[in-house]
């Protein structure tokens, strides 16, 4: 490895860390700002004159039943089809070490699986609503 690449493989590893330690302040940053002006709103609207003895604090950081809210992350979906992708690009690693494909074939076989991870997850999550209505 000559020096030239050496010196550029530092920076990227630099920049990387700097990149992640920025974005980590930032969101802890911001997030204590909008903290700020929810409480500079509240106070605001309280020296305005307006009754909150009537509004029901307890129950407004309460989760909504399972009913309302209907939204799921779909962590199963994503699992398959990142699952699915690696296989394939695993499958086409070894059918290139063992000089049976050629080295373009690779990322063909990671969105072929990528598509069958993709249709498997979309029946896999059909299953899971038809079980939880």
């Amino acid at each position: 490895m000559d020096t030239a690449s050496r010196i550029a493989e530092n920076i990227t590893v630099a920049l990387t860390f700097i990149s992640l330690f920025a974005g980590i302040f930032l969101a802890w940053y911001f997030y204590l700002k909008a903290k700020q002006k929810e409480r500079l709103a509240l106070i605001e609207k309280v020296s305005e004159g307006i009754d909150f003895s009537k509004f029901d604090f307890a129950n407004f950081f309460e989760r909504p039943n399972k009913r309302q809210f209907k939204f799921r992350f779909p962590w199963l979906k994503l699992g398959i089809l990142i699952f699915s992708i690696t296989f394939g690009l695993s499958i086409g690693v070894i059918l290139w070490k063992i000089d049976k494909v050629p080295n373009d074939f690779i990322p063909i076989l990671g969105f072929m699986f990528g598509g069958l991870g993709m249709i498997a997850a979309h029946f896999a999550d059909k299953k899971e609503d038809s079980k939880t209505n």
